[in-house]
């Protein structure tokens, strides 16, 4: 009976915010001015009814599979706790119905923050064996490297940095901490124990990389390429042919430009 009446309510809402959606759409394409557009939306917007039914939902029938469907389309449009909860609830309670690819395509979107870091370390350990489970545990290094991007992309745009709490500006624009530095590094060395030999699915490392190859890259990064480590030391032939090493200039002021000379913009 609850299974019944939770696809009953689930089919409902779904069909119900899709129609209700399109005619909000029609609503807002006849308005003349944007501030008409604004209050139509503002007060016809069907989603936080939609959102509190399925949160409701989600409450009355937890273990019912038609809710993860609905709590799965809630999800695509939540925000704040909402989206919080609904995200709890699917990774704890339907692990192994969940397209974890899709999941961590979606959290590399969001803007960092602690709540994210925690969804994908759940992700990272339930994920199927194999290669997306080798692509989650690589994930978490690559939630962090664009972690820093959002940082200076912040301190660029001060309108949108305004536009997020204090508390989680503060968790972007902070270096990681030891214990997640730990964390990155046990999963890239769990990636090159498990999953080493598996052909990478990435890209801009050559289509030939291995996942284990790709990993001992990033855990090289992690443990020396740090703001304020000593440069590794090159070696190589400066344009005239003579032999040379970033070593022979410790102490002196020495900027590295790394560049292809196949690229004309490099050039």
């Amino acid at each position: 009976d609850d299974e019944a009446r939770a696809r009953q309510i689930s089919d409902a809402l779904l069909g119900g915010l899709e129609t209700q959606l399109e005619a909000l759409k029609v609503e807002v394409s006849a308005a003349k001015t944007d501030e008409e557009k604004a209050a139509i939306y503002q007060e016809y917007n069907p989603v936080p009814g939609f959102l509190n039914d399925v949160v409701k939902t989600v409450d009355m029938f937890p273990l019912c599979n038609a809710t993860f469907d609905v709590a799965l389309g809630g999800l695509g449009v939540a925000q704040g706790e909402q989206r919080e909860l609904l995200m709890d609830y699917l990774l704890a309670r339907w692990p192994n119905r969940l397209d974890h690819r899709k999941l961590i395509e979606y959290l590399l979107e969001q803007v960092p923050s602690p709540t994210v870091e925690k969804w994908l370390t759940q992700i990272a350990d339930s994920a199927p064996v194999g290669v997306v489970r080798a692509e989650a545990l690589l994930a978490y290094k690559t939630y962090f490297d664009q972690k820093t991007v959002f940082s200076s992309t912040l301190l660029n745009n001060p309108e949108f940095a305004n536009r997020l709490p204090e508390n989680q500006l503060t968790y972007i624009h902070a270096k990681l901490t030891e214990q997640q530095t730990a964390q990155v590094a046990a999963y890239l060395e769990r990636l090159i124990a498990e999953f080493g030999d598996l052909e990478f699915t990435g890209s801009g490392l050559g289509s030939s990389d291995t996942f284990g190859e790709v990993a001992k890259y990033e855990l090289f990064e992690l443990n020396h390429l740090n703001v304020g480590d000593p440069a590794p030391n090159i070696v190589g032939q400066d344009l005239d042919g003579f032999d040379f090493q970033l070593s022979d200039y410790r102490g002196k002021d020495v900027m590295l430009d790394f560049w292809g000379q196949w690229c004309p913009p490099c050039r």
